[in-house]
C-alpha cells in the first residue's frame, strides 16, 4: 500500500509516471541535469565542512519544481547526489547505528510529495532537517573545519594559531589532528590548496605573475617552488599539458585536499609533470 503525501487522496509521485517521462519539461530537466552533473562533481572532492553549502547552493541554482513528478524527479536527483558524498566523508571508517541512510530517506520523501508547500523555504527546511540529522551523528572534526577555512580563503596567510581560535582547539593539538587526518601540516596544506587552483589557471592565458596572485602567493617564485614541492613540475611544463592531462592533474590535487590515504602512483617513465601530486612530509 503507497503512502499518502500531505492531506490529499493522491498517491506519491514514486508512484506515477517514471521520472523521466515525457511530461516533464525538456529544457528544466536540461538545466537539472547540468547542475546535478555539477553538484556530483563537487561532492567527489567534498569534506564534511563542505556538505552542506554544496548542496545550499544547489538549491538556489536550480529553477525549483512546479508540479509533483518534477518534485519527484528533483528529490531522487538531489539525494542520490548527495548519498555517495556523505558515505565517502563520513564513513571512512565504519560506524555503528548510523541513520544517515534513513534520513537521506526521509528527506527524499518530504522533497517528493511537498503538497501545496513547493517552494524554495520549504526545500531549504527539509535540506537543513536532513543536514542536522546527519551532523548529529557525524560532528566535523576540529581539523576538517580548520582545512575547510583555507580552501575556502586560500588568499588569506593562515597562521596556526588563527586557524586553532577559529576551531576553538590548542594550536599544537590542532597541529597534531590535521597531520593525522591530511598527513601535512596545516602551512603546508594551504601551499597545496593554492597549486591546486594555480594548476586549473595554466589552461588559460593568463601570466604565471596574474596566476600566482591570484591563487595567493606575493610572486611568481613562491609559486614556481610551491609547484615544483607538490607536483614536481614548472609553469612552463604545465602550459605544455594538453587539457585532459591538466584536468586530471587538478582532480588528483583536490582528492589529496580531503584525504590524508591518498597516494596514487605513476608508472616509473611517466614525466614528473604528469604524476600524481607528492605526498610531502
Amino acid at each position: 500500500m503507497h503512502r499518502k503525501c500531505g492531506d490529499d487522496n493522491h498517491a506519491c509521485p514514486h508512484t506515477q509516471s517514471p521520472p523521466y517521462d515525457v511530461s516533464v519539461r525538456a529544457d528544466w530537466l536540461a538545466q537539472l541535469d547540468a547542475r546535478v552533473g555539477a553538484l556530483q562533481d563537487d561532492l567527489d572532492f567534498a569534506d564534511l565542512p563542505d556538505i552542506a553549502p554544496l548542496l545550499r547552493q544547489f538549491v538556489e541554482q536550480i529553477e525549483l519544481p512546479s508540479n509533483r513528478l518534477h518534485w519527484a524527479v528533483f528529490a531522487l536527483a538531489m539525494l542520490q547526489s548527495t548519498r555517495a558524498a556523505i558515505a565517502r566523508a563520513h564513513h571512512r571508517q565504519p560506524v555503528d547505528g548510523c541513520r544517515c541512510e534513513a534520513a537521506s530517506g526521509d528527506c527524499a520523501q518530504a522533497l517528493a510529495c511537498p503538497g501545496a508547500t513547493g517552494i524554495p523555504a520549504f526545500v531549504r527546511t527539509c535540506l537543513d532537517r536532513f543536514l542536522a540529522q546527519v551532523a548529529t551523528a557525524h560532528s566535523p572534526a576540529p581539523a576538517h573545519d580548520a582545512a575547510a577555512v583555507m580552501r575556502n580563503d586560500a588568499l588569506h596567510a593562515w597562521t596556526l594559531n588563527e586557524l586553532a581560535r577559529h576551531v576553538r582547539l590548542n594550536p599544537a593539538r590542532l597541529s597534531t589532528q590535521f597531520e593525522r587526518a591530511f598527513g601535512v601540516r596545516p602551512g603546508e596544506y594551504l601551499h597545496l590548496v593554492r597549486v591546486a587552483s594555480a594548476v586549473a589557471l595554466f589552461d588559460t592565458s593568463a601570466k604565471v605573475e596574474a596566476i600566482a596572485m591570484e591563487v595567493g602567493y606575493r610572486s611568481k617564485k613562491d609559486l614556481y617552488g610551491a609547484l615544483g614541492r607538490w607536483v614536481g613540475a614548472s609553469p612552463t611544463q604545465l602550459r605544455v599539458l594538453s587539457s585532459a592531462e591538466r584536468n586530471w592533474l587538478h582532480r588528483q590535487l583536490r582528492l589529496r585536499l580531503v584525504s590524508a590515504s591518498f597516494d596514487a602512483h605513476a608508472p616509473a617513465n611517466t614525466p614528473s609533470c604528469r604524476q600524481p601530486p607528492r605526498r610531502h612530509r
